[in-house]
This record gives C-alpha cells, sequence and structure tokens, in this order.
C-alpha cells in the first residue's frame, strides 16, 4: 500500500502545538527512553501560594503504571504529545480522534518502519494501563478555580492498524475528564517542532515546563532540588552537583535553539545556603517567531533541513540548494559549524549565524584558519593511529627478539652446563679436586668464595679445559 500523500493529511502547523497545563506542570514519565519493567509508581510534589484559598497548598501527582507495562518512558510520551497535536488539527471536537499510522509518525518525525511501529504499540499499551492522580494539584484554569483532586486514565481506548487502507483506519479515543479539559480550554501553546527537535530528553522536559511558567514573563527562577526532582523528574539519588552536571547539555540545547538566553555558572546558580541553591532561566526574546528550530524543518528535505537549522531563512535555503553543489554546502557548513563551537564574544564567531552561512556559501569563503574537515581530521586520525600500530609492532617485534636471545643463551648455557657435568663425572676424586684448586688459585675471590662463586668459577675454569685453552 502507496503512503498516504501530505494532501490527505490535516496542516501540520507543527509550530502552532497544543499542551494541556496541567499535563505540563509535572512529569508523567520516567526520563530514560527505554522501559522499566520493574518501576511502577511516580510522585512528585511541591507547595504553590494558591490565591484562591490565600494559603500555600502542597500538590501530589502520582502515576501508576500497569503489572504488564509499567510505567511511560520519554519516548511514550513524545507519542502523548503527538496524539493531541492531532486532536488540535482536528479541532478537539471528538475524544474519538482518527488517525493514520503515517501521520502519526511524520508529526513525530520517525520512520515508518515495523521498530518504530512497535513503538507506538508499546506507548499506546502503556498509556492504557497508566493511571494519574491529582492531589490538589489539577486546575480547571478556565474557570480559575482552586487547586484540587483528579483521579484519571489519560486514553480509555485505541485501536492501531498495520495495514490500513484509508488515512484514518486507527484511533483513540481520551478519557472523559481529559478531553473535558481540552474542550474547556486549558491548554497553551507549543512549539510542537521544536520540541521534537531537541535530541536531550531532559531538554524536552524543560522546555515544556519552562514554555508553561515563561507566560508572560521573561525570568525564571526555582528551587534546584524541586526544579530537578519534582519537575524535571531527575532520579532524587543525584545529588545537586551531579544534577548541575546533567543539566548542562539540555540547557546548552535550549541556548542552541534560541529559547534560552546563555548565561555563566554563577548567573545560572545562586546559592542561598548550604546545600541550597537556585536555579535562573531567562527566555530569549523573540524576533518576529523566529528561532532556529522552531519550524517543522525536520519535514524539508536534507540540505534545506540542514540551513534552517543553522538559521537560513527557507526561501533561501531552498535557493542555496537548487545553485550549489551538496559538497559545496557540506564544506561550508563544516566550516561554519567550527566558527560557532568558538566561545561567546569571540571575533571569529558570526553574529548574524544565517546570513553569515549564506554569504559564504555564496561567495565560497576561505577556511578558517585552524580549520579542518572531517575528512582532514579522519585521515588525521589514521595517521595518528597507524603511527601508534607501528610503534606498538616495533615494540612487540624488539619484545620477542629478545625473549628469542634469551631462549637461544640459555640453551646454550644449558648445553655447556652439560659438558662440564660430563667433563667432571669423568674424572678420579683426586684429578676433580685438582682441577677445583686450580680453578679457585687464580679466584680474585680468594681461596673461599661463596658457594654460587665456587660454582661459576670451576665451571668457567672446565670450559677453558674443553676449548683447549687451560
Amino acid at each position: 500500500m502507496a503512503k498516504p500523500s501530505q494532501a490527505q493529511e490535516p496542516d501540520l502547523d507543527l509550530g502552532d502545538g497544543r499542551d494541556e497545563l496541567n499535563l505540563a506542570e509535572f512529569p508523567l514519565s520516567l526520563l530514560s527512553k527505554r522501559p522499566d519493567q520493574d518501576a511502577k509508581v511516580l510522585v512528585f510534589e511541591d507547595q504553590i501560594w494558591d490565591s484562591q484559598s490565600r494559603s500555600m497548598v502542597t500538590r501530589k501527582v502520582t502515576i501508576s503504571g500497569s503489572a504488564d507495562c509499567g510505567l511511560p518512558n520519554a519516548s511514550d510520551e513524545e507519542v502523548l504529545l503527538a496524539l493531541i497535536q492531532i486532536t488540535k488539527m482536528q479541532g478537539f471536537r471528538n475524544k474519538k480522534v482518527h488517525f493514520s499510522r503515517y501521520q502519526l509518525l511524520q508529526i513525530l518525525g520517525w520512520e515508518d518502519n515495523g521498530y518504530y511501529y512497535n513503538r507506538i504499540v508499546s506507548a499506546l499499551n502503556t498509556w492504557l494501563g497508566v493511571n494519574v492522580k491529582w492531589h490538589n494539584a489539577w486546575r480547571d484554569y478556565s474557570k480559575k478555580t482552586s487547586w484540587g483532586d483528579k483521579g484519571i486514565v489519560l486514553i480509555q481506548a485505541f485501536e492501531l492498524k498495520k495495514r490500513e487502507r484509508s488515512d484514518s483506519a486507527s484511533y483513540i479515543t481520551w478519557a472523559d475528564h481529559l478531553f473535558e479539559s481540552f474542550q474547556a480550554g486549558n491548554l497553551k501553546g507549543l512549539d510542537f517542532g521544536l520540541y521534537r527537535a531537541l535530541r536531550d530528553s531532559v531538554a524536552k522536559r524543560m522546555f515544556r515546563f519552562l514554555d508553561k511558567r515563561f507566560y508572560n514573563r521573561e525570568m525564571l527562577s526555582f528551587d534546584l532540588a524541586t526544579f530537578a526532582y519534582e519537575k524535571i523528574g531527575m532520579k532524587r539519588t543525584y545529588g545537586l552537583n551531579n544534577v548541575k552536571q546533567k543539566f548542562k547539555s539540555a540547557i546548552e540545547e535550549l541556548v542552541a535553539v534560541g529559547f534560552l538566553k546563555p548565561m555563566d555558572e554563577k548567573q545560572r546558580y545562586r546559592k542561598r545556603r548550604a546545600g541550597e541553591w537556585d536555579i535562573c532561566f531567562t527566555k530569549v526574546e523573540q524576533d518576529d517567531g523566529q528561532r532556529l528550530l522552531a519550524l517543522e524543518i525536520d519535514t524539508l528535505p536534507q540540505m534545506e533541513n540542514e540551513l534552517v537549522r543553522r538559521g537560513v531563512s527557507r526561501a533561501r535555503a531552498k535557493s542555496l540548494a537548487v545553485k550549489y553543489p551538496e559538497m559545496h554546502i557540506r564544506e561550508k557548513l563544516e566550516e561554519f559549524d567550527y566558527l560557532m563551537s568558538r566561545a561567546e564574544g569571540d571575533p571569529l564567531r558570526p553574529q548574524n549565524p544565517g546570513g553569515y552561512l549564506a554569504q559564504a556559501i555564496e561567495d565560497n569563503y576561505t577556511p578558517p584558519r585552524g580549520f579542518q574537515s572531517q575528512d582532514e581530521l579522519k585521515s588525521a586520525q589514521q595517521e595518528k593511529e597507524a603511527q601508534a600500530l607501528q610503534r606498538k609492532e616495533a615494540r612487540e617485534a624488539k619484545r620477542k627478539a629478545e625473549a628469542a636471545r634469551k631462549v637461544v643463551a640459555e640453551q646454550a648455557f644449558q648445553q655447556k652446563a652439560a659438558q662440564v657435568r660430563e667433563y667432571l663425572t669423568g674424572l678420579t676424586e683426586r684429578e676433580r679436586k685438582a682441577v677445583e684448586k686450580s680453578a679457585l688459585a687464580a679466584s680474585p675471590f680468594g681461596s673461599s668464595p661463596s658457594p654460587m662463586v665456587r660454582e661459576s668459577l670451576i665451571h668457567n675454569h672446565v670450559l677453558e679445559l674443553l676449548e683447549g685453552k687451560g
């Protein structure tokens, strides 16, 4: 069966996605992308000021997995969020949402093959068995009510066709309470294109939560322990220093895509007292909605995709991809990435990345000083490895030669020792004593050397006799 064409699918405007406000507040899954059959329950909690009751409220969320499928993982959460996007495309009209396997895979940015199909099946089976309890943690934002209790499943039923005869053969049915929340408008905008382009699971979790909290704010500050353990879902066995290390790559990715402003460590982490830290974030002010990865760029041809990821406009990326050979563009991409890897403030680092890259391709800029292409780096590494191998082989050859020399020397010594023993055995007692006396007489060690020296002197003296030198 041929894949459905894009014309058969709803408009995939991934930059204009949606997220449910209650689902974005606490983690609902493990951070790992691999299932953990031993983990059955997750618990997260925090404290927040409730303006309705005018008091601090302790909020608690408990996620329970089924006995056979366990808790959802990071990939399962991506599937759930993708299903919300399909529901949004259909206007949140019906809790039973029809879709095609190809459409869901396309939204996720996954390949259409058996492996990813099985991942979707696994995710849906897992969510079918998940129960979530919100204690003082569920809110109807449309009515501005106080925090309340809610215990629900998220998905009531699903059917996923492996061989589809239409573009809507598969479906899921949302749980009543969750779908009612959708229809009540407890939703926020979400750039799902940016979300799915993030590689780090921690970065994805941070993006969802911070994107919600940045509403009408540009700066946010949280207790580091609460943020790490209760909002991102880091293991509580991680100390705060370890948490900072785990956060490093995720924050760098969110800075790189233009979501967060860069900060040095002293700005990012502020110590309140011994063992207590705050973590701070500042949102990048958007310029006409431009983010390096804010578009659904994964649906573009590869070269255009690579250019848009680095800040080139879509129209210019398309023009460059048509006009210039792929090899030439790849060379300039490597040179550009080398420059962008330099520290902030470095005069060689482009101030207008997208414009610089496009101009570098068009004008064939000279490679920057110190730059080595991947081929050159690979060649240098291979040469280095070859030289190291030669040195290793030379050392091994020398070791073997030395070992062989020792074997030959030992064999020669044993042969001569046998000759000495045979010679002494053939002498009478008187003759043997005369030989020993003669050997010791010429010794610089005196007439009473140690037994070992005495044996060596006699050995050498007998060899001289046998060789006709005595």
